[in-house]
């Protein structure tokens, strides 16, 4: 890894020991950030989504302020958009693009769950245009479509793979240029595959501000205990909050892999973690 590296400090111990006790529940939902949500809208409903849940006036929790390259604002607007085809959800937020940078994450869409091996070579080989910024649609995903795998530049595979590892989730053997993570969903419908690009541009640490796919949320079985066992690890992990954006309470925290990109865990709040507050 290069000095000066986004977690250089981490102590990887012994990874081939999944955080078994910890063990993620599958993935929830891709954070998309834009300048105009509204504007999204009819973009995303053409390509099948509809609309679960809004929430024009979310508390940001203090806990958000390190992983902003801006200042945090008091409250957020976000809306909660559902795939027909059964994919991940995507929470779209408004973008203060207070960062410049480039998320790490690049959506696929895909008219199933899950992008085959030749749209993803595709989505990697050929510069298509956006259809919204982060979500690229390969050559031959026509009709209703939802993000059928998520490719995730880093600058370092070594980097980036032993967190998931970790978490019990190995890499296999795609191509020269990226290495596949096979994630299940909440449904077996909504699984993900994750792709990690090795792509030296992106150096730089993620920010929640961007725009584009900012973060990708994963549901776990106790927030606040993976969040310690990371922290034990020595990854750049945030304060665990609770928030309720759309009805049901979550403990919820952030984190920056070794390789800058961001995610969030959740899991339900109870009595005892839910006094926690941000």
């Amino acid at each position: 890894m290069r000095e000066g590296a986004v977690g250089s400090g981490v102590q990887l111990r012994d990874q081939s020991d999944p955080l078994t006790s910890h063990q993620l529940v599958g993935v929830s939902h891709l954070v998309l950030s834009v300048r105009e949500p509204l504007a999204s809208g009819p973009i995303l409903e053409a390509l099948g989504y509809g609309e679960h849940a809004a929430n024009e006036s979310c508390p940001n929790p203090a806990a958000k302020t390190p992983f902003l390259s801006g200042p945090l604002h008091d409250t957020c607007a976000m809306r909660l958009m559902v795939p027909a085809n059964g994919s991940p959800a995507i929470e779209v937020l408004r973008s203060s693009k207070a960062s410049a940078t480039q998320p790490h994450f690049e959506g696929v869409l895909s008219e199933q769950p899950g992008a085959s091996a030749e749209e993803v070579r595709d989505a990697l080989a050929a510069n298509h245009e956006a259809v919204l910024p982060g979500l690229v649609c390969p050559a031959g995903a026509e009709g209703k479509r939802g993000i059928g795998a998520l490719l995730i530049h880093v600058d370092s595979l070594e980097g980036a793979l032993p967190l998931w590892r970790a978490l019990g989730y190995p890499e296999q053997d795609f191509d020269s240029r990226a290495q596949k993570v096979a994630v299940r969903g909440l449904r077996a419908s909504n699984r993900l595959d994750l792709y990690f690009v090795d792509d030296r541009k992106r150096a730089e640490r993620g920010h929640l501000d961007a725009t584009g796919i900012v973060c990708l949320s994963l549901f776990c079985k106790n927030a606040d205990q993976l969040q310690t066992a990371l922290s034990d690890r020595g990854y750049e992990v945030g304060k665990c909050f609770t928030l309720a954006p759309f009805g049901t309470a979550l403990r919820i925290f952030f984190m920056r892999n070794t390789t800058g990109e961001i995610y969030e865990f959740l899991s339900i709040a109870n009595s005892r973690n839910s006094e926690g507050g941000s």
